[in-house]
Parts: C-alpha cells; sequence; structure tokens
C-alpha cells in the first residue's frame, strides 16, 4: 500500500472519530485531546468544526428564504452552539 493511501486513511479515521464525538456531544473532549497532542491539529481542528457551523446556518438560511421546512437544521444548530 502506498504512502499516499496510509494517510488518507488514517485521515478518515481521524475524521470519523471527530464526527462521532460530535454526534455524542464529545467534540470539545476530543479537540482538546488533539490539541495536546499537536496544538496544529487541535486549531485545525477548531477552525473545522466553526466553518461546519457557518455553513449550516448559511444553507438553512437559504434553505429557510426557498420555504423548505428547516426544523431539524433548527434543532441540530441549537443543539451544536449549545455544545459549544
Amino acid at each position: 500500500m502506498s504512502k499516499l493511501l496510509i494517510e488518507v486513511n488514517i485521515f478518515q479515521k481521524l475524521l470519523d472519530t471527530f464526527f462521532k464525538a460530535k454526534g455524542d456531544g464529545k467534540e470539545e473532549k476530543f479537540k482538546a485531546a488533539v490539541k495536546k497532542q499537536s496544538p496544529e491539529l487541535g486549531d485545525a481542528f477548531e477552525e473545522y468544526d466553526a466553518q461546519l457551523l457557518k455553513n449550516a446556518e448559511r444553507l438553512r438560511k437559504t434553505l429557510k428564504n426557498a420555504g423548505v421546512d428547516t426544523s431539524e437544521m433548527d434543532y441540530w444548530i441549537n443543539r451544536v452552539k449549545n455544545n459549544s
């Protein structure tokens, strides 16, 4: 297996772990653990997490303007904001 495939596999596992933690409401604990091991990677996850929320809010606004029911997105966005 090439080095690139191994790196992609490791990165995919890291993202999977992040989203599992996020789904369980434990993303802050995950980010703190990553930041302790690698401050640069921890900062990257902080930035990524913030960008996910911004993109979700933009998508919600677009869908709401189009008349689409956004109640499930509203719930998720509020849950994410309250966990932060």
